[in-house]
């Protein structure tokens, strides 16, 4: 089974100790192009670099806890993460140099998509995030 998931996070106020997260994340499964878009408040002093993270991880929770609890094994299921921020997907994907404070926030990340079949990253456009979950 193919999946894609679309999410993006951001912080209102970004670097303020009034900084807010939040995030959205949609999946789609096969060739479907619309979905429910999911919206979080990760809380006060969330970066924009830690929501990133928060709504990927938000996402893989989401859908973990949905097929386990269909008892849909999650090595059946491939998925496409589709995000714009860059700084994820050199992190997971590139080794990029990593900040310590967002180290074990990566570490879930990739401890999510350890469940999967497999797992890749895509970058997508702030626009087209933009278009799809209207931020």
């Amino acid at each position: 089974m193919n999946l894609t998931i679309i999410c993006d996070g951001g912080s209102l106020n970004n670097g303020t100790p009034n900084a807010v997260g939040y995030g959205s994340f949609m999946v789609l499964a096969g060739d479907n192009k619309t979905g429910k878009i999911h919206q979080k408040q990760f809380g006060l002093g969330v970066t924009n670099s830690e929501a990133e993270y928060k709504a990927v991880i938000s996402a893989l929770e989401h859908v973990s806890v949905a097929f386990i609890s269909a008892g849909i094994d999650l090595k059946t299921i491939q998925l496409t993460i589709r995000t714009d921020s860059q700084m994820v997907i050199g992190h997971v994907c590139n080794d990029w140099k990593i900040k310590p404070h967002l180290i074990p926030l990566r570490n879930r990340a990739m401890e999510l998509c350890d469940l999967f079949a497999w797992a890749t990253f895509v970058k997508m456009t702030g626009d087209e995030m933009k278009r799809i979950l209207g931020h």
